[in-house]
């Protein structure tokens, strides 16, 4: 007899992960190649000393950003000021700092060395592009803008985002879609939403709350927690459980960390802050297991001291309490399905992801008496009518199979600490 539990965890940030033209937030890239065919000026940011540089307004045709979405984030970037976190970028690279909308503002680096800026100064350069350079846009009724602002020592303060026909209709109907299709199929899903995501669109996230669907958290603006210090972290940890609380009555169970990408103090935080289970490691591809507190158990090789200071076995780890229900590339819409300009990324044909999740699938209901199939989708990309048609193939297909159960990642959490399910164990360290 299988007993087999398939998750669908729902990506759920309309405001921060979305399609960019520019690039996702936080990828490391050379400036040089970062935004070709929006603007030719990011390729050759001014590096010449001007006193006051205007606002540039771009006037590339169908590159787009929302005005108002941009005075959102002008208001949260002096927030995040006020709160003393900067707004940084690495050398030759962009850093996405805000983003609603579809509409984003970055601050982009073309030194060969990081920058540290204020918040409130990226923010004034940001609304001095809406001021100068917003015009009413009659395909969406309200006022747009198209532009960039340079400054004189080679970074530069982008916002633009295309909100097209594709990018509007699903900001408007894939939650809307994937809502229904839960529905139609009795499923119920977890949404892994960044806090900013539920304070920036309560109504749309209510749909969710109100369906039944567990939320749980996934970062405040999707931002990476290994760059972070555990200073960072620990206050962001905080802040996205005063929002969770605020909106869902409750203390969230669970954490995605944005891009599933965590730090080595992630897991001792989770624990601290009560999260019972964490959906970001990928250790095993099928079976629940308690993670482990990195700490500094890990010696990284360091070509400036001698060879015999790294060249020595990774230190033991400390198991948590935190219930690890492991992720997977393997079986994420982003990467083959979310268009990735200008590269021909994210064309994968749906039939063709649909027989991967099915072999995947098919290998693990084979070997197994009891596994866990966890699906990540987002609704910025399973909300296109291709994708919507292969869930609905999918699905079919999972209910073939005798045993399974689709349930939120509560759920097999709670399973697993009651000992109902058993999970591996893995030791590491010595």
């Amino acid at each position: 007899m299988h007993f087999t539990k398939v998750l669908l965890s729902a990506i759920a940030s309309i405001s921060v992960v979305l399609v960019s033209p520019i690039m996702d937030g936080g990828a490391v890239v050379a400036t040089s190649q970062t935004v070709a065919y929006p603007i030719d000026q990011i390729l050759h940011p001014r590096s010449e000393l001007i006193p006051d540089p205007p606002p540039v307004c771009n006037k590339v045709e169908g590159d787009l950003a929302i005005s108002k979405a941009i005075y959102e984030g002008v208001r949260y970037l002096h927030k995040q000021e006020d709160q003393g976190i900067h707004c940084d970028s690495g050398p030759k690279y962009c850093n996405r700092v805000s983003c609603s909308w579809n509409s984003a503002i970055y601050v982009c680096n073309d030194n060969d060395f990081g920058i540290s800026n204020s918040c409130h100064t990226v923010a004034e350069y940001a609304k001095s592009i809406v001021d100068e350079c917003q015009f009413h846009c009659s395909r969406f009724n309200q006022q747009c803008v198209k532009g960039q602002f340079f400054d004189t020592a080679k970074w530069n303060v982008v916002q633009m985002l295309p909100v097209s026909l594709e990018a509007y209709l699903v900001q408007i109907l894939a939650f809307d879609r994937l809502l229904k299709f839960f529905g139609q199929h009795a499923v119920k899903a977890t949404w892994f939403t960044p806090s900013y995501t539920l304070v920036s669109f309560p109504d749309q996230m209510a749909k969710v709350r109100d369906a039944g669907h567990e939320i749980a958290l996934h970062g405040y603006t999707h931002e990476r927690a290994s760059r972070l210090t555990e200073e960072q972290e620990r206050k962001i940890m905080a802040k996205s459980i005063e929002v969770y609380r605020d909106f869902a009555g409750k203390h969230p169970k669970g954490w995605a960390a944005p891009y599933w990408d965590v730090s080595p103090r992630s897991m001792q935080i989770l624990e601290d802050f009560g999260i019972e289970y964490d959906h970001s490691l990928m250790h095993h591809d099928c079976q629940l297991y308690y993670a482990s507190d990195v700490g500094d158990s890990v010696i990284h090789t360091d070509y400036s001291k001698e060879p015999e200071t790294w060249m020595v076995p990774m230190r033991k780890h400390k198991m948590t309490k935190v219930v690890e229900i492991p992720a997977s590339w393997d079986v994420d819409d982003w990467p083959p399905m979310n268009l990735s300009p200008p590269s021909a990324g994210g064309h994968s044909h749906p039939h063709h992801v649909q027989q991967s999740w099915e072999d995947q699938f098919s290998y693990l209901y084979k070997e197994y008496d009891t596994f866990v199939f966890c699906i990540s989708i987002h609704p910025q990309v399973s909300g296109k009518a291709k994708v919507m048609s292969m869930h609905e193939r999918f699905i079919e297909f999972l209910k073939k199979h005798e045993g399974v159960e689709f349930v939120p990642a509560e759920y097999v959490c709670g399973e697993f600490k009651a000992g109902k399910i058993a999970g591996a164990t893995f030791e590491m360290g010595v």
